[in-house]
């Protein structure tokens, strides 16, 4: 069974964007291995980014992924009183 974590934003951007030589792999890693975590505010946080800094259009960041290869990534506002486990890079 895959263990449930939360990531940030800095993982989803360098999986999507896979620009980065050491860090796309290892964000690859954690979302095709677990089954993650994202907080809502990190994926504002991914939207606004790709928007306003890389310039990517809606549907442009999931051109070159098929769907079969997307990880399972799950939106949620999660509860502060409790301790989760993080990936951070």
């Amino acid at each position: 069974m895959k263990n449930m974590v939360i990531v940030d934003a800095n993982i989803v951007l360098r999986y999507l964007l896979d620009d980065h030589p050491v860090l796309s792999p290892k964000a690859a890693d954690i979302l095709e291995q677990h089954s993650v975590t994202l907080p809502i505010e990190a994926a504002c946080e991914v939207v606004y980014v790709l928007q306003k800094v890389y310039k990517v259009g809606e549907i442009a960041a999931f051109e070159n992924q098929p769907a079969y290869h997307l990880p399972s990534i799950h939106l949620n506002a999660l509860p502060t009183n409790q301790p989760y486990p993080l990936f951070l890079f």
